[in-house]
């Protein structure tokens, strides 16, 4: 018998989930022919190549395009294969900018697959037997009370995605999906740093230097703070050029990068609220559009 199951396939972080467990792992792979272990890191030996997969695994993708994307079929399966059954109904999701009848059917058919594969030194079979594509964002509606108009920000790993819904409807006009979510931002702050202080600070520290300044230059906590109000006014600037009215507008916010800019959003924003679980938000939701189309 097929489970239902979602994967929220982001560029930071992959989410598999039910409503009786979560996996989520960083959106890394790497070819490695030594099987290390590492904390939520996992190997995947599949068509004859060693990888790993998540967090201690160094490559990303982004490419908006994912229905030719290794990286976004790697972290499914591993995740599918981590949940422990064979046989899926998959529903995933796709940029809100990018979901169209020729994408969506694409990525539909890149991750509906079967396959044998060794998943941390143990044989797995994982069959995706129907595969259905949601847009990003949009499913975070499903799981929060909100105003029959409501505009959503939702800010991930790569991407800013927003748009003005009516009762789940989007307004087409309304759509923005600008590379301004918290990878961007973090290589701001990491190049500006490295210029003024003549670094060369690596991808695995920026995460805590964005929250805690460099430890030897307290003064980097203005610097970044700086950097952090640049970026959110380009995201208010695109809102704007869209023909967002910030004013009168109910904003629902989501995605695990509001949750860092909230203090610099809270600022811009008159009327808005934080998703129930910005994080999963969207996991969630996705499952509540599953039990519609399974």
């Amino acid at each position: 018998m097929n489970q239902n199951i979602v994967a929220d396939l982001g560029y930071f972080t992959t989410k598999i989930f039910q409503p009786s467990r979560l996996i989520a792992f960083r959106s890394k792979i790497q070819h490695s022919s030594i099987p290390l272990k590492y904390e939520n890191t996992h190997s995947i030996f599949i068509d004859n190549v060693n990888y790993l997969v998540g967090d201690m695994a160094e490559n990303v993708d982004i490419n908006l395009d994912k229905s030719n994307s290794t990286l976004h079929l790697l972290t499914t399966l591993t995740g599918l294969g981590l949940m422990g059954s064979n046989y899926y109904n998959l529903i995933a999701n796709i940029p809100l900018n990018y979901f169209n009848k020729i994408n969506k059917e694409a990525l539909e058919k890149h991750l509906t697959i079967s396959k044998t594969f060794i998943l941390n030194n143990v044989p797995t079979s994982i069959a995706i037997q129907k595969c259905i594509v949601f847009p990003q964002t949009l499913s975070a509606l499903y799981v929060n009370k909100t105003q029959p108009i409501t505009g959503i920000i939702d800010i991930g790993g790569l991407t800013c995605q927003s748009c003005i819904c009516e009762n789940l409807n989007i307004i087409q006009s309304t759509i923005t999906s600008s590379n301004l979510g918290m990878l961007i931002l973090y290589n701001k702050i990491r190049k500006q740093l490295n210029s003024i202080y003549n670094l060369d600070i690596k991808d695995y520290e920026i995460e805590f230097i964005f929250k805690n300044g460099l430890p030897s230059k307290p003064e980097s906590l203005s610097i970044i703070d700086s950097i952090c109000i640049q970026h959110i006014e380009e995201i208010v600037k695109t809102l704007k050029l869209t023909g967002w009215n910030l004013e009168s507008t109910p904003i629902l916010l989501t995605g695990g990068g509001v949750l860092l800019l909230e203090k610099y959003l809270s600022k811009v924003l008159p009327i808005y609220k934080m998703s129930n679980d910005p994080v999963n938000d969207n996991c969630k939701g996705l499952w509540e559009v599953s039990k519609y189309v399974f």
